[in-house]
């Protein structure tokens, strides 16, 4: 199966966060404060929670990944392009 690579833990983030990484092994949490992403996926059955840089996570993303963005608009145009380079 391949990764689900969400991005941003806010507040709206929260409820999606527990039900897929609760449900799925292959669920990669991207955040700038890791410290409340590991919290937020401590009691789940995926507790991947990476530091969220572009240069980092262009290179983990594969082809058939999806990859969801709970990030500011402004964020979105680098996401996209790292996304279609992979």
């Amino acid at each position: 199966m391949k990764k689900i690579h969400w991005l941003g833990n806010g507040l709206s983030s929260v409820p999606g966060i527990r039900r897929l990484a609760g449900t799925h092994e292959n669920f990669v949490l991207w955040c700038r404060r890791t410290d409340d992403g590991r919290e937020l996926v401590r009691d789940c059955r995926s507790q991947d929670v990476r530091h969220l840089e572009l240069g980092e996570l262009s290179g983990s993303i594969e082809t058939g990944d999806v990859v969801i963005s709970m990030l500011p608009a402004s964020e979105h145009p680098g996401i996209a392009t790292a996304c279609l380079e992979r």
